[in-house]
C-alpha cells in the first residue's frame, strides 16, 4: 500500500510539473501575441551588433545561396562575380545597388529555377531597399 501511495505522488508531482511548465509556455506564447500586436514583426538581427559577424542563421542563408548559384550555368567567373556579391544584398552599404544589379543580371542569366530559389531564401534577410529593387516588395 505504502509502494502504491509513493507511486501515486510521484506521478502527481511529475503531472504538476508538467502542468507548469506548459502554463509557462502558454503565458509566454500569449506575452509574444501581445507584444506583436503591440509592435508588430519584431526583425531578426543579421550581424552581431558588437562584433558584425553574421548569426548563424544568417551565415547559412549566404552559404545556401552562394550554393544555389554554382548549380547555375553560369562561367565559373559569373558564378564567383555573382556569389562574392550574395554578402552586399543583406544590409545597405556603399556595394549595395552594384550587388543588387549584379543579381538582376545574373539571376536573370542562371535561369527561373535558380533566380526562385534564391529569391526564396535571400527575401527574408536582404535589406529593404534590395528587397525594393530587385524583386519590389
Amino acid at each position: 500500500m505504502v509502494f502504491v501511495r509513493n507511486v501515486v505522488q510521484k506521478s502527481l508531482a511529475n503531472v504538476q510539473i508538467v502542468i507548469i511548465q506548459l502554463l509557462d509556455i502558454m503565458m509566454q506564447a500569449e506575452m509574444e501575441s501581445y507584444l506583436y500586436q503591440l509592435v508588430g514583426p519584431v526583425p531578426i538581427p543579421k550581424y552581431c551588433k558588437n562584433c558584425g559577424k553574421p548569426y548563424p542563421w544568417t551565415e547559412s542563408a549566404v552559404k545556401s545561396a552562394q550554393d544555389l548559384i554554382s548549380y547555375s550555368e553560369l562561367s565559373s567567373d559569373e558564378v564567383k562575380d555573382f556569389q562574392g556579391s550574395i554578402p552586399d544584398l543583406l544590409s545597405d552599404t556603399p556595394k549595395t545597388k552594384l550587388a543588387s544589379t549584379k543579381f538582376k543580371i545574373y539571376a536573370a542569366k542562371a535561369g527561373t529555377v535558380v533566380a526562385q530559389g534564391l529569391r526564396d531564401i535571400l527575401v527574408d534577410i536582404a535589406s529593404e531597399a534590395v528587397k525594393k529593387s530587385i524583386w519590389e516588395v
